[in-house]
Parts: structure tokens; C-alpha cells; sequence
């Protein structure tokens, strides 16, 4: 088990996996008094700030984030799973690049997805907030109660069965062949 807390990971290389961290067991890294910022961490030249193929917990305070410029990446075959947040993290966790993983679950707080891929193999449990724009692909189910705001047009094979489902003036979202334009 490894904990990490209102620490920045930056300019971290490494030639395999896991430019900034390298998990395949149980890791939470927790924004408490501070934001916590992941940037210019590479594999290779390309950015990547965590390979998990095990439990990665992301938590942060009200007020506080988490951000991720570079990817979170998993085997070809996705093993990892992402929770985020948890009874008293109301914060935020921002994905500004890739993401690839088995499962992932929002507890509580809001997930910006600004950029790259959400590639999660299961469904998001989704009983917070998610914010979309700039996304390229959404290749995973969204379920839940919470909420989900989508902001830039893009199409996706997959269901969004959420409580809300917003959709910015003007833009599209196709979701199974099924076009809704705000």
C-alpha cells in the first residue's frame, strides 16, 4: 500500500511503464491542503503519469485537485481499477490526456475529462460529476445517479444512463445510432 498526499509528481521519466508511478497494488493519493499536480512525466517521450494495473484511489478535498496532464495507462488487456473520491472528498480530478482502465467508480466530487480517451473496459459508476469536453472517445458506459455534462459534440457506441444529462447549447451527442443535439 502506498499513500501519497499533497505531493507533485514532475518531470519523472522511465522506459517501460509509469512515468511518475508504477502500481499494481493499492495506491491513494489525496489532495488534503493542497493541489496535487501531475506534469511532464514520461515513458519513453511520451507522457504518462501512472501505469496501474492494481487499485488506484483518488480523493480530494473541497476546494482541492487532483490533475493528471499525461496518461493513466494499464495493460492490453485492462486489469486496473480508479475510485475516486469517498464520504468527505467533495473536490475535483482532472483528466487532461488518456485514460485507460478496467473499471472505474465516483463516489463523490466532479471529474473533468478534458482531452484524450476515457477507455474504461466496465462501465463508470457515476454518483458525482462528470464534466466532458474535448474528449476524442468515450469507449465505456456511463451508469449511476449523478451527473454528467457533456460540452464538446462527439459520438460514442456506449449508454449514458445517468440522473442528469446535460448537453452544451449547440452541440451534438450521438450515443447507439441516436443523435441529440441542445
Amino acid at each position: 500500500t502506498l499513500e501519497i498526499t499533497d505531493s507533485n509528481f514532475t518531470g519523472n521519466t522511465a522506459t517501460t511503464a509509469g512515468g511518475a508511478i508504477y502500481n499494481s497494488g493499492n495506491t491513494t493519493i489525496t489532495a488534503d491542503a493542497a493541489n496535487v499536480t501531475f506534469s511532464g512525466n514520461t515513458v519513453n517521450t511520451s507522457l504518462n503519469d501512472i501505469y496501474n494495473e492494481g487499485t488506484l484511489n483518488l480523493q480530494a478535498n473541497a476546494g482541492k485537485e487532483i490533475t493528471f496532464a499525461g496518461t493513466i495507462t494499464d495493460a492490453s488487456t485492462p486489469a486496473g481499477t480508479i475510485n475516486i473520491g469517498g464520504t468527505t472528498y467533495t473536490g475535483s480530478v482532472n483528466f487532461n490526456n488518456t485514460v485507460t482502465q478496467k473499471d472505474m467508480t465516483i463516489s463523490t466530487g466532479t471529474v473533468n475529462i478534458s482531452a484524450g480517451d476515457l477507455k474504461i473496459t466496465n462501465a463508470v459508476l457515476n454518483n458525482g460529476v462528470i464534466n466532458i469536453s474535448g474528449t476524442e472517445a468515450l469507449t465505456s458506459a456511463i451508469t449511476g445517479v449523478g451527473t454528467t455534462n457533456i460540452q464538446d459534440s462527439f459520438t460514442t457506441t456506449k449508454a449514458i444512463t445517468q440522473g442528469i444529462v446535460t448537453i452544451a447549447n449547440g452541440k451534438t451527442f450521438t450515443t447507439s445510432g441516436n443523435t441529440t443535439t441542445s
